[in-house]
């Protein structure tokens, strides 16, 4: 199973490992320091099924608006998302139905790496075209929040392979963003068993087997934010 499937059919999958990860908590704080959450209009960009949505509403926004292109995902973010204020919208970020500038501060988490290995030939142009069209729907002064995965199962933060390398020195080259925070955002799950079912079902069945023979209920993880100002 490829990771396209599981955003095409497996979220339950998908909500399982987001859920795990971050099990010091440390991602929401690192987010209040870069950005002012109370009271803000959020959008999720690439919203899978909804983990910065609800980071933001914790961390006091007042709305968020959750765009996502797979279905399967947004099912299971509106069932997490039950009587929050959160609206939701099947959509590429590259063509967001979205007002311009109805924005305080939009995310983009763990999204544009996939456009790097799925469209070897034209990642840049797809890549620009969304993040364009997440700048116009930010107002003037906003903030926009990219992250990105920065190694799983290694205690070291790096780019985890020459693609993702390159497209992250892309977007600080070209993208307008500068270098990056890097935090820690572990995996803990309830079992070894667990974690080589979850892990190796996004990853691969090497990740899982890796995990299995090690014996962890805790995986290694570091996540990149990049901030920039609308």
């Amino acid at each position: 199973m490829d990771q396209r499937s599981v955003y095409e059919s497996h979220a339950d999958l998908y909500d399982r490992l987001v859920t795990a990860e971050d099990c010091e908590g440390r991602l929401p704080a690192a987010l209040a320091e870069l950005a002012s959450f109370e009271g803000a209009r959020v959008a999720e960009v690439g919203a899978g099924t909804g983990r910065m949505a609800r980071i933001a509403l914790g961390l006091g926004a007042r709305s968020v608006t959750l765009v996502e292109p797979a279905p399967a995902m947004l099912a299971v973010a509106r069932e997490r998302l039950r009587e929050r204020p959160a609206d939701f919208v099947e959509a590429p970020a590259s063509a967001m139905p979205l007002p311009d500038g109805s924005f305080d501060i939009a995310t983009a988490g763990w999204v544009f790496g996939h456009l790097r290995h799925w469209f070897q030939d034209d990642w840049r142009e797809r890549i620009h075209a969304a993040l364009a069209e997440i700048r116009r729907v930010v107002r003037p002064g906003g903030t926009l929040l990219l992250l990105e995965t920065m190694g799983t199962f290694t205690p070291t933060a790096s780019p985890p392979n020459p693609e993702l390398a390159e497209y992250y020195g892309w977007i600080e080259r070209d993208g307008g963003f500068g270098a990056p925070r890097v935090i820690r955002t572990d995996y803990r799950f309830e079992s070894v068993a667990e974690a080589g079912e979850v892990l190796s079902g996004f990853f691969g069945e090497p990740m899982g087997e890796r995990v299995r023979r090690a014996g962890q209920t805790r995986v290694e993880e570091s996540t990149a934010i990049w901030r920039v100002r609308r």
